[in-house]
């Protein structure tokens, strides 16, 4: 398909899809807690979830997608006046700048971990590749 979407194209924003609905599902989990108990307490804490499972499956760009979209969601949904993009509390300025803060730590830790056992692969398929080739240089 020239010009439009193919294959590669759609198979990139998987990872961007897929940390949205982990974002979306734990605002429906946040939701569901606020209307069971009344209150979040530490709730915003299970946005980390997503943020830390795509930054170790798919790196920091899917990531930082979702720390995004929970921060964004967190306070159109939770924070007073719930519907808009406005904060009127302090408090709740500051959680949601630690909760940014906190998730992209996480998601760069997670990214580079991955990055990192990715090329501890790459090293030891070249080291027994090396031994390899010097055992049929012997033989």
């Amino acid at each position: 398909m020239r010009g439009g979407w193919d294959a590669v194209k759609l198979h990139k924003l998987i990872p961007y899809g897929l940390s949205t609905v982990g974002v979306a599902l734990v605002l429906l989990a946040a939701g569901l807690l606020r209307a069971s108990v009344g209150s979040l307490g530490l709730a915003p804490l299970l946005y980390l979830l997503p943020v830390t499972f795509a930054a170790a499956r798919w790196g920091r760009a899917p990531a930082y997608v979702a720390v995004v979209l929970a921060v964004i969601g967190h306070d159109v949904l939770f924070v007073d006046p719930v519907g808009s993009l406005t904060i009127t509390h302090v408090d709740e300025a500051v959680g949601l700048v630690l909760l940014l803060i906190t998730a992209s730590v996480i998601a760069r830790l997670a990214a580079d971990a991955r990055q990192g056992e990715r090329k501890g692969r790459e090293a030891e398929v070249t080291r027994r590749s090396k031994r390899a080739r010097n055992r049929s240089a012997n033989a």
